[in-house]
């Protein structure tokens, strides 16, 4: 039970104060989301605020004075009229109701009441009440659901998840951040963020945040987490500013990946590279020398013995020498192909249009004897060694004239963009590669032909791989037996 007052005011209350009063009183009133208005005992209007005013559709001089059923049913009236006579008779709490108010435009609003009876010397004097429009509510609820929603993953995700407010101290830090970095979420809250990373590095991320304040993309950095315990932790940050209306720097929102089994991995990747390359260059050290002195004595042999040899005998030098010279290429070739991550150059912008036109002169010779037809569309800006990108192509455009088959040459070079990368097509219209070869291809000496038909070493496609692979892209083959084959090669685009 609720005991009812009446309201009163000092007695030394001057008008002024009472003025003053009153307009910060009707301030706040104007100030509050929900609806809030007053009504006489006859039950018209006699004070409104402004979300009454907006939500009704009606102006404030329409409102005022006129009965509350202009919003209400006559239903609606009665109920509410009926719970009013039942809390001044029982002195109850007055019970909050769900209506359909009726807006200017003849829209219905669905929404929740709360009144509260005036009363003065036992009689009635009007209520006061609280409309809530439950879309809103709705809405609210909704928000909230999502942000727990969106709390409960940022806290159940394995990686680190932290903001940065516009002075780059910790605002905001997830459970797996604090773990990563050994320092309780107190200790981080506040602290700039120099202090898990280091002057240098801290510098250097806020100079990316404000130079992508203006762009689409976020920024990464790889950098050591400088644990509580004094142990470095490996991590990748991928970050990006939050902006205020305005477009101002407002903070950074970053998420942290710990990196050490990839740094690991990376380490034995390379360990593993140089130890190919020490195979491969002791390889070729070990066997070019018997095969040139093999090649060698098979051509003094030839030189003097030609005419007492018959014509079987100068066959059987000549397979020799032949293979003598293919197996010093397929040694080179496994050296060339061991070397790509070791001995390759730094990326950067390569311009793919003059790389073309390089690998068009180098192969000039060839193009002609064979009457090749190549078409090429403008190519892009990519980024990577320009060296190897031309050992691509070259790989590329000498296969589709080899494999052309008995017809002309033709060879159609395009490229499409396809997100951040460039797929580079390079199609022929020669004899094809069954769909059951199309992994094949791509493996050390795998040949589908014999050196009769068709010469090669067979590692010109597994280099490519290799390089592409080098890249961070991939190249992979569509083709069918006789109907032409097509290349494609996913190559990162220019970073700007």
């Amino acid at each position: 039970m609720s005991e009812r007052s009446e309201a009163t005011e000092p007695s030394f209350w001057t008008e002024t104060d009472r003025d003053v009063a009153l307009q910060r009183f009707q301030a706040l009133v104007n100030a509050i989301d929900d609806g809030i208005y007053q009504l006489d005992p006859s039950g018209r209007f006699v004070a409104v605020n402004d979300v009454i005013v907006e939500a009704t559709g009606y102006s404030r001089d329409e409102l005022l004075g006129a009965h509350v059923s202009l919003l209400l049913s006559d239903d609606d009236v009665s109920r509410i009229e009926a719970e009013i006579r039942r809390t001044l008779e029982t002195d109850a709490d007055p019970p909050t109701l769900e209506l359909e108010i009726e807006t200017a435009t003849g829209d219905s609003l669905s929404c929740e009441l709360r009144f509260n009876p005036l009363v003065d010397g036992g009689e009635l004097r009007g209520t006061v009440g609280v409309v809530r429009d439950v879309s809103t509510i709705a809405a609210r609820s909704e928000r909230a659901q999502k942000l727990s929603q969106y709390e409960t993953i940022v806290e159940t995700v394995e990686d680190g998840i932290y903001v940065l407010d516009e002075e780059y101290r910790f605002a905001v830090v997830n459970e797996a951040y604090v773990e990563m970095t050994g320092y309780s979420r107190e200790e981080l809250l506040g602290s700039h963020c120099s202090l898990v990373v280091g002057d240098e590095v801290s510098t250097e991320a806020a100079e990316h945040s404000l130079e992508t304040v203006d762009g689409p993309d976020a920024a990464t950095i790889e950098a050591e987490i400088l644990r509580r315990d004094g142990e470095r932790l490996p991590a990748e940050s991928r970050f990006t500013p939050l902006t205020s209306d305005a477009g101002d720097y407002d903070g950074t929102i970053g998420v942290v990946r710990d990196v050490t089994e990839r740094k690991a991995r990376e380490r034995a990747l390379e360990e593993s590279n140089e130890r190919l390359e020490q195979f491969a260059y002791a390889a070729s050290h070990d066997l070019q020398e018997p095969l040139r002195m093999v090649s060698s004595f098979l051509q003094l042999i030839d030189g003097r013995y030609r005419d007492e040899l018959d014509e079987d005998g100068r066959e059987f030098i000549e397979f020799a020498v032949d293979g003598a010279d293919r197996m010093t290429a397929m040694i080179e070739g496994l050296l060339q192909y061991a070397r790509v991550e070791t001995r390759g150059d730094s990326f950067g912008p390569v311009e793919l249009d003059a790389v073309f036109d390089d690998v068009l002169d180098d192969l000039r010779v060839k193009i002609d004897e064979t009457d090749a037809e190549i078409t090429v569309t403008s190519l892009p800006r990519v980024h990577g060694d320009p060296d190897q990108l031309r050992q691509v192509v070259q790989n590329l455009l000498c296969n589709a004239i080899t494999y052309a088959g008995d017809g002309r040459p033709r060879v159609a070079v395009v490229a499409e963009k396809n997100g951040p990368e460039w797929v580079l097509e390079v199609r022929d219209e020669g004899i094809g590669i069954d769909p059951a070869h199309h992994d094949r291809i791509f493996e050390v000496f795998r040949r589908l032909h014999g050196h009769a038909e068709y010469e090669g070493t067979g590692i010109g496609l597994a280099l490519c791989e290799r390089i592409v692979d080098r890249h961070g892209g991939e190249i992979w083959v569509e083709s069918e037996g006789g109907a032409g084959s097509t290349f494609f090669v996913a190559l990162p685009g220019a970073r700007a």
